[in-house]
């Protein structure tokens, strides 16, 4: 498969984050031929992250993602289903940048910056 090493930075509101968090990448599209593959990240307290899809820090596959960031005040539960929206420091209309992967491009860095949740 041709993975793309894709690292990042999660900001908020320009400074570090909360606390550690995740980041999801779900495919919008993809290169013909390849399959469409999820990737996950976790950040760390400076909020630094290198994508897995396959196996640990491998990237992408070539294509354009969707991100999802959460950075939790503390574990939300299926029992009170508003708690994933309150426990999230990322506000609920929040947008991540899309994020295109392209092999020929080499490593790709991707910056994202959460503004304060109100």
């Amino acid at each position: 498969m041709p993975m793309v090493p894709v690292r990042g930075k999660v900001t908020f509101a320009g400074g570090p984050p909360p606390a550690a968090g995740t980041v999801t990448f779900t495919p919008v599209s993809g290169k013909e031929g390849l399959p469409r593959r999820p990737g996950r990240a976790q950040f760390d307290e400076q909020g630094a992250f290198r994508v897995t899809s396959f196996k640990e820090n491998d990237g992408l596959l070539p294509g354009s993602y969707t991100m999802r960031i959460s950075c939790w005040m503390r574990q939300p539960s299926s029992d009170d289903p508003s708690s994933f929206e309150r426990f999230n420091y990322v506000p609920k209309n929040f947008t991540a940048p899309q994020v295109v992967v392209d092999e020929k491009a080499g490593e790709v860095d991707v910056a994202v910056d959460v503004p304060k949740k109100k």
